[in-house]
């Protein structure tokens, strides 16, 4: 039975793992499209924002 709990235990972190680093790579991505539209879009100012909280977000969350 702790076996089996640990087993269990091992594949959720691991999944866990895997979706935050999907997560973080799929974010970086996005802030970086935004940031290449920033560049050139009168609202700039909103998307680098979004930018900078994509980025604030990324550092807390690295692996």
């Amino acid at each position: 039975m702790d076996r089996e709990l640990a087993k269990a235990s091992l594949i959720s972190k691991t999944r866990t793992e895997e979706n935050q680093r999907k997560d973080l790579d799929f974010l970086k991505r996005y802030s970086s499209i935004i940031f290449l539209f920033a560049k050139r879009d009168s609202f700039s100012y909103f998307k680098s924002r979004i930018v900078a909280k994509v980025q604030l977000w990324t550092e807390g969350h690295s692996i």
